[in-house]
């Protein structure tokens, strides 16, 4: 989430917690997928620099808490 609030293009693991997550590279736990999923971003500057944009644009629309919904978890949490 850090990462892709920033605008940073993603390489992570392909394991449940991240399963969810649009415009990341999910890669298998093996040397391979992790150095060609690396080497792609390296050859591919102006693919992996949208890949990082589309990411912050999701990461802002889905995850950060606005205005709105905070006043919804502080009702939650704080007594009246």
């Amino acid at each position: 989430l850090e990462y892709g609030a920033c605008g940073i293009p993603v390489i992570c693991s392909d394991v449940a917690c991240y399963q969810g997550f649009k415009h990341v590279t999910r890669v298998r736990n093996r040397y391979k997928e992790w150095h060609e999923a690396i080497r792609y971003h390296l050859d591919n500057p102006s693919q992996s620099e949208q890949m990082g944009r589309e990411l912050q644009r999701y990461v802002h629309r889905d995850w950060m808490l606005d205005s709105d919904n905070a006043a919804i978890w502080a009702k939650a949490w704080l007594p009246d």
